[in-house]
Order: C-alpha cells, then structure tokens, then sequence
C-alpha cells in the first residue's frame, strides 16, 4: 500500500533523524487508517496519483474528528506530502492548496470548569447577581461584557426569550435564545427581589464580577489548578461541554458562540429558529440539576 522502508531509506541522510522518526511514525499512522478503511472502500487498497487526494482528505477529516492538535495535523499532511514527492506521486498544486487550508487554526490554550465545578458555582453561590451573571453566562456561552448589556425590554418572561447584543461586530447584531427553566427561576427571583421594572438588569462593573468571580469559586471549593479563574471561562466551558455533548464544531460557533471567523465559509444569522428563538440544550440537562 506504502513503500514505507523504502521511502525511510530515500529520505535518510536528507534530514535530521528525529524529523525522519516522525514522519515515518505518521505515515504508519496514514497507513494503519487506510487498512482499516480497505473493506469498506475498495480504493483504500492502494494509494495512488488516481486516487491521492481523496485518500489525504479522508484521513485529514479522521484526524479533525480525533480532535488532533492543529500542530499534529500539519506534521501528519506534511509527511505524506513528501512522501507523495519522493515516490513520484504527483499531486496537484490546488489540490495541495485546498489541504493544506484544511488544517485547524491554532488556538491558544482554552481554561474552563468541569461540569461539576459549573455546578457547585451554579447552585451555592450565595450571592443572587452573581449567580445569575455566571448562569446567563454559561448557559448562552456569553461574554461578561453581553450579559451586563442586557435590560428588562431584552426579557421576556411570558413568551420564554431573552435577547443579547453581540459583542466585537462591524455591525450591530443580536442573538435570541429560549429562556432555559433554571435560568428563568433566576431571573424571576432576582427581578423580583431587586424591584426591577424597566432599564438595566445589572447596575454593576466589570472589574466589580471579575473580583467577586474568584472569591465565589474559592467559597465554593473551586481551586485554580493552573488555571485563571475568570468569568469568561463559562464561556469557554459551555463551548468546551457542547463539544464533549457531541455537538459539532461548526454548528456551536455559528449557533451558540457567534464567531465571525469560523474557516471562512461561516456566515451569521444561520440558525436560528423560525420564531427567531434559537434551541439550547438546558442547564439542567447538562448539569442534571
């Protein structure tokens, strides 16, 4: 299937040793996928310029789904690639093109809190504005700065919706969500103990959540353990949960993060509901509460 020995033995002398290791090691790795693969798809037995491109394709998307490391990606399209030019197996430059735009972009490491840890943040806080600020947060994968935007016209309570100004656009842009149950008890509790009739929910700083957020996560046994705690981490752990829900990539980010820059086929506004409220699995399913 892969001249592996002798492509080893052309490259050998050609570059260091551990950059020959690793791309051998990826290359057993392309090919352990393709032999697996070769009962269910006849071209899978061989791997050749008819057939390349497919071939590279199909295990770039194997390793997405992995959830492999961009880094890790790259290493594995680069060493088939040489492989393909030292075995004369020729590939289109558009075709190289469109893999190598294939690879993930890097991404900084992401802080969050297990499920258990949003929990115990969720439920024992015991002050009721800030519960609910890390609630709204976690449960519609919010930013501090959205939250702390949204006013009483912004809620509506009979029909079940809220409605957050989205933050770092060219343009002005909204995104409408179905209240979740434990959310909607928050903010009852919390209108009606302020006395909030109309205007803004949270007449509070920033600087004011981002303070209280580490001294909540420490009353509720929450350590940092290498980690900042802050509250965009509910952020980051609603996303990083979905994810682990099974919930596709592309599908949180158009949907439930709103990034503009999702690859660049991704555009706003897709969907959303025809009601104009957008489903979002509930706090209490994720958090069994």
């Amino acid at each position: 299937m892969l001249e592996i020995e002798k492509y080893e033995e052309t490259i050998t002398g050609s570059y260091a040793e551990e950059t020959v290791r690793k791309r051998i090691e990826a290359l057993e790795s392309f090919m352990e996928f393709l032999h697996k693969n070769k009962d269910n798809y006849k071209e899978y037995e061989k791997f050749d310029e008819s057939n390349a491109f497919k071939l590279i394709n199909d295990y770039l998307t194997y390793l997405i789904h992995e959830g492999k490391s961009p880094n890790t990606i790259k290493l594995h399209l680069d060493a088939i690639l040489n492989y393909c030019a030292f075995m004369g197996i020729k590939i289109d430059p558009n075709e190289k093109r469109l893999l190598k735009m294939r690879i993930p972009p890097w991404s900084p490491k992401i802080d969050y809190l297990t499920v258990d840890e949003v929990k115990r943040l969720l439920t024992l806080t015991k002050n009721l504005r800030h519960r609910l600020i890390y609630a709204l947060m976690y449960t519609y994968a919010r930013r501090l700065g959205e939250v702390l935007l949204l006013t009483m016209s912004d809620v509506n309570l009979e029909k079940g919706t809220i409605t957050f100004q989205i933050l770092k656009k060219r343009q002005p842009e909204t995104a409408t969500f179905k209240l979740d149950p434990f959310v909607k008890e928050l903010l009852e509790n919390y209108i009606e103990f302020e006395g909030i009739e109309r205007g803004k929910l949270f007449d509070i700083w920033p600087q004011a959540i981002r303070k209280g957020f580490k001294k909540d996560c420490e009353a509720v046994g929450i350590k940092p353990m290498g980690r900042q705690l802050r509250p965009h981490m509910l952020r980051h752990s609603r996303i990083t949960h979905l994810i682990m829900q099974g919930w596709k990539l592309e599908d949180i980010a158009k949907n439930i993060a709103r990034h503009s820059n999702y690859q660049t086929t991704y555009k706003y506004y897709m969907g959303l509901f025809e009601k104009g409220a957008m489903e979002v699995p509930t706090v209490s399913e994720v958090l069994g509460l």
